[in-house]
This record gives structure tokens, sequence and C-alpha cells, in this order.
């Protein structure tokens, strides 16, 4: 989470152990309130697991991906080396232009194809004999690496998101509890003061943007 929510989760989970230390759920409107912040508060404990591995598994991936591309760009190379030197039509095996991931593939893929019907002649100049075995290994390993990525970050922005609406929902309760509290504990001054030490002397702000939600790379 961002340091913001992150300090307005902590200031849910005092306000809840005030709630259990202040016998708050002895009035019907504070046990629901209680139930409530208690959900949230598991929900988000829940979504944070989520969005740590979600994290965990794009930074994981994309570690993995430099390590694969390389390797696969060099199957490529190879192949289009020996191309030029079969004197093969231009245009038939030339390498990616652009450094995409997509671009990439398709290239992989292509080589591929076209390499099948040349095979003995470019073994011959050569090659290994699994070479196109190597390739398409490669090419799978790339592009499954590529989707766990993609994974990784829909897990971590739909949890984060989630995380968002969360502290969202919280300022309601918040407020609700907060004049629930005064009710219950006006002549009380030291609980007050405790409660509003606890919560803070402000309700949480509104939130003024949505997160967006990144498109997959």
């Amino acid at each position: 989470m961002k340091k913001m929510d992150t300090n307005k989760y902590d200031v849910l989970l005092r306000v809840r152990e005030f709630c259990t230390a202040h016998n708050i759920t002895s009035n019907t409107a504070g046990r629901d309130l209680y139930q409530k912040l208690s959900t949230l508060l598991n929900d988000v404990s829940s979504l944070k697991l989520t969005q740590t591995k979600g994290r965990l598994l794009s930074n994981e991936s994309a570690t993995r991906k430099e390590v694969l591309c390389e390797v696969l760009r060099q199957d490529l190379t190879a192949i289009a080396r020996t191309a030029r030197t079969l004197g093969l039509p231009a245009g038939r095996f030339n390498l990616p232009e652009h450094k995409s991931d997509r671009a990439l593939v398709d290239c992989a893929r292509s080589f591929y194809t076209e390499a099948q019907p040349l095979f003995c002649s470019f073994v011959k100049s050569g090659l290994k004999q699994d070479f196109l075995d190597i390739l398409a290994t490669h090419l799978i390993e790339f592009e499954a690496v590529l989707g766990q990525q993609r994974f990784g970050k829909t897990t971590r922005v739909v949890a984060t998101a989630g995380i968002f609406y969360s502290m969202d929902r919280s300022r309601e309760i918040l407020n609700r509890l907060d004049d629930l509290v005064h009710n219950m504990f006006a002549g009380n001054p030291a609980v007050l003061a405790s409660w509003l030490k606890t919560k803070g002397t402000e309700s949480f702000p509104a939130v003024s943007a949505e997160p967006q939600l990144a498109p997959a790379a």
C-alpha cells in the first residue's frame, strides 16, 4: 500500500482496538459499525497480501524476461546470420527493428516457420541439428513469462484498486463512530480525548481521484 493508505489502515486498527476496549459493541449501532469495520479491515489485509504477491510475481517475471529475451535474440541472430550466408532473399529473415516483446515473439514465430523447409541448408551451414527445437522452447518460455508478468501486474493493480475503495468506504464508518462515541461518552472527557487521539482530529479526507488500471504490457 501507499504510505497514505498504510497510515489510514493503522488508524482503523487503532479505532477497532478502542471500540473493543470501551465496549462500543454494547450499543446496537456500535455492534453494526464494529462488524463493518472488522470486515473492511479483513478485506484490506487480504488485499495487501494479494497486492504483494502480484508485485513479487511481476518483478520476478521481469527479471526472468530479460534473460529469456537475450537468449531468444541470440537464437534469431544466429538464424539471420546463417540466412545471409546462404544468400537467401532479403527480408525473409530480418531481425525486428523494434525492441518490443510483441515484435520479438512475431519474429521468432516467423523464423521458425520460414526455416523449416530450409532445415538441411541451415544445418549444413553450421547450426545445430536441434536449432529449431531450441528456438521453439525458448519462445514458449518467453511467452509464458510474459503471461506471468501481465498476471502479476493485473493482480497488483486490481488489489490496489480494492484497497483504494475500501479506504474510501472507511470514511463513512469512522464518521459514524465519531458521532456514536461522542454521544456515548459525552460526560467523559478522558475517553473523548483518547478517542480523538486514536482517530486523529479529522475524518479521512475524500479521495480525489480513482486509481488507473494500466493496460498490460
